[in-house]
């Protein structure tokens, strides 16, 4: 497994390649103010693999969630440990039945490729 570190913003605490996939670790709000940076590493990303590791935001709003739905449509975007507070968004936007959702970084990393991008 090949690691590349990629740079950090406040709202992007880490990205980088693991193996296929492009894992970005998000922590802290993620608003309209903030979502910029994440806008930017998703962007980077390219159109493979994407793993969003979710599990230190402390707040996301409607914002963060209408950049994962745009984002999902572009990359196989899967989510790793959303935090309370996303998980509560996802669930009761009914959005959480849009993504594969993986409990672990590991597991994500793990999990078989379907290599597929949902256009729905």
């Amino acid at each position: 497994m090949t690691i590349e570190k990629g740079r950090a913003s406040d709202v992007v605490r880490d990205q980088y390649a693991s193996g296929d996939a492009w894992v970005i670790v998000v922590s802290g709000d993620l608003d309209m103010d903030s979502a910029g940076p994440l806008a930017e590493a998703l962007e980077s990303a390219g159109r493979g693999l994407v793993i969003l590791d979710l599990s230190e935001v402390r707040f996301a709003d409607s914002t963060a969630l209408n950049l994962l739905l745009r984002f999902r449509r572009l990359v196989d975007l899967q989510l790793v440990q959303p935090s309370e507070i996303v998980s509560r968004l996802l669930t009761l936007t009914g959005a959480d039945a849009l993504f594969v959702i993986h409990d672990t970084l590991s597991a994500a990393l793990a999990a078989p490729r379907s290599g597929a991008v949902e256009h729905d």
